[in-house]
């Protein structure tokens, strides 16, 4: 899911925008420990924030705030992206199939 307005973009301290997970994932490989810390530490976890309320998934949200390391928010973002998309293929293949027997049955 692709964040359309502005306002609600997360604003990281090193002047980048995300507009989604793949966006939020790719930065958070390539950040320093400082521009990561930045955002999440022991006062706050602007990440767990952000995919609560912006991107409305809560299960990911209380995974970042469990374990606030940088390689774990990285696996969890990959094992979500990953998850999506199965269900998109899952989803395409059942079309297909549907779309088969419609039109050869």
């Amino acid at each position: 899911m692709t964040i359309k307005k502005e306002e609600r973009y997360f604003y990281t301290c090193d002047g980048k925008t995300l507009k989604n997970l793949e966006e939020m994932l790719s930065w958070v490989k390539q950040s320093n420990d400082d521009s990561f810390s930045h955002h999440v530490n022991q006062e706050k976890n602007d990440f767990s924030g952000w995919v609560k309320e912006v991107v409305k998934d809560s299960t990911l949200a209380k995974k970042f705030k469990k374990n606030q390391k940088k390689e774990a928010i990285i696996k969890e973002i990959e094992q979500k992206l990953e998850s999506k998309s199965k269900k998109k293929n899952n989803k395409k293949n059942i079309i297909s199939q549907i779309r088969g027997a419609v039109f050869n049955g």
